[in-house]
């Protein structure tokens, strides 16, 4: 039996279990979920970026990525303010209209 990954499984209450056996609440959940990180992309079809935990747009628009599977794919008008949770290594020029990126992990 492969290890869970998870710090925490659900009970048959519903309730989330930490691995000590208390209940979680969202705080401890959102809490391995934070970003550490963020710097400035500039898109590019070739360059390779260490893979992102989201994609932070300062103004909305399109956004042509790879995804850390390796598939291609646009994204269309996502919203500016807001971080989107999007694994990518690529950040595309052609395709992306969004500007002002940050790459978040």
């Amino acid at each position: 039996m492969s290890e869970n990954p998870l710090k925490y499984r659900a009970s048959q209450n519903g309730r989330f279990i930490k691995e000590d056996g208390t209940t979680a609440n969202v705080a401890d959940m959102m809490e391995d979920s934070k970003a550490t990180g963020a710097v400035v992309v500039t898109p590019n079809d070739t360059t390779v970026i260490s893979v992102t935990s989201g994609l932070y747009l300062g103004t909305s628009g399109d956004v042509a990525v790879t995804m850390k599977d390796g598939s291609d794919v646009t994204f269309k008008s996502l919203a500016a303010g807001v971080i989107h949770p999007l694994c990518v290594t690529k950040i595309k020029a052609t395709g992306t209209t969004a500007t002002n990126i940050l790459a978040v992990y």
